[in-house]
């Protein structure tokens, strides 16, 4: 039997054969000969565990071909995610991890202790604690933009103004609740702001869509909607989703901001209210215009 010790871990890994250099003659003879010596008699199993243990510890390995039962392979299997469901749980657990500490102030170590899975299977499934961010902050994204599309699906409105309102209390609302709750993307625009602005430009598109349909919907042949659509839509959806990020910033939730969001919508629905008296009044048809 003859034994080598391998030439640190990247050589290890790539298993050609200069990752591994033979002992020297005597020192095998020396290794052999306590191997004999120990391996019979009471001390046999005892000592058979600890040579196990001191060859791992030692990196002293025997050479081996690459089979699909190697260790090697056996440890890959073992770091694979038992599914899709794992997968996302191991995301959330992310996500309220770098929502608490940001992308730089959260170690893999802690993501791993956290998710009861370890760093290396963080690597093989996410690439890198920065993949794993992006995931998480995209996948907040996409959570808030559900949250919204189901708070805006139902309601029957008296008017434009009433159902602008409305939907400018649930856009503040969603960027503090829950898993949907905006503190992520905080910390994506300030620690990888040239990822997470694309991002958020996407999101304001998203959502503004979003209102555009749900005004749609309920008023398809209004005037006062296309009014609104154009000249307050984009606006609206830029201070509402900014407003929302900043109560966010501030560790609101959903009830503490209940107030606050509620406040922000009059005030939009107020400017919709003037947009569209505005709009309303035509030069011809007052009584102050000079027709001559």
């Amino acid at each position: 039997m003859r034994y080598y010790i391998h030439n640190g871990p990247e050589a290890f890994r790539l298993g050609s054969s200069r990752s591994m250099t033979p002992l020297s003659s005597k020192f095998q003879k020396t290794v052999e000969s306590a191997t004999s010596r120990m391996s019979g008699g009471r001390w046999g199993a005892r000592y058979r565990t600890l040579k196990g243990k001191m060859k791992r510890l030692l990196g002293l390995t025997q050479r081996e071909g690459k089979s699909e039962d190697s260790g090697i392979a056996r440890i890959e299997r073992s770091q694979r995610l038992a599914g899709p469901e794992q997968r996302s749980e191991v995301l959330q657990i992310a996500a309220t991890q770098f929502a608490k500490t940001g992308l730089r102030g959260t170690t893999t170590l802690m993501l791993a202790r956290a998710a009861g899975i370890s760093e290396r299977a963080l690597y093989v499934h996410f690439g890198s604690k920065e993949g794993l961010f992006r995931k998480a902050v995209e996948d907040n994204i996409g959570t808030r933009l559900q949250l919204l599309e189901g708070r805006t699906a139902s309601g029957i409105f008296e008017s434009e103004t009433a159902a602008i309102q409305h939907i400018a209390e649930a856009t503040v609302t969603v960027c503090v609740a829950g898993a949907g709750n905006s503190i992520l993307t905080n910390w994506a625009l300030l620690e990888d702001p040239e990822y997470a602005a694309e991002l958020y430009r996407n999101e304001m598109g998203a959502v503004e869509l979003v209102w555009d349909r749900a005004l749609a919907e309920r008023f398809p042949d209004s005037r006062s909607r296309r009014i609104l659509s154009v000249h307050l839509v984009p606006y609206a959806v830029s201070a509402c989703l900014a407003y929302g990020l900043w109560l966010a910033t501030l560790r609101q939730d959903a009830d503490s901001a209940a107030a606050l969001a509620e406040g922000f919508a009059e005030g939009i629905a107020q400017a919709a209210s003037a947009l569209l008296s505005e709009e309303s009044y035509s030069p011809t048809s007052s009584p102050l215009v000079n027709r001559s």
